[in-house]
């Protein structure tokens, strides 16, 4: 799984913070080959309203859609 969407799932607000200094794409999915949810579908399924502000807030696309 990619870091992003990983700690997005996981609320780790930290970890978000330090991927988007390092560069990472704000909108990486969770699987390696561009397929499945992105980190803010995570957050947001996740209960994890706060990270979706910040991820928004961050540039995250609120259109991106998954294969499913």
């Amino acid at each position: 799984r990619n870091p992003l969407p990983f700690a997005a799932e996981r609320g780790y607000k930290g970890a978000i913070q330090l991927l988007i200094e390092r560069g990472i794409s704000i909108d990486q999915t969770s699987n390696v080959d561009a397929t499945g949810p992105t980190a803010l579908v995570l957050a947001t399924t996740s209960g994890h309203k706060d990270m979706a502000s910040f991820l928004i807030e961050h540039g995250a696309n609120i259109e991106a859609v998954d294969e499913h």
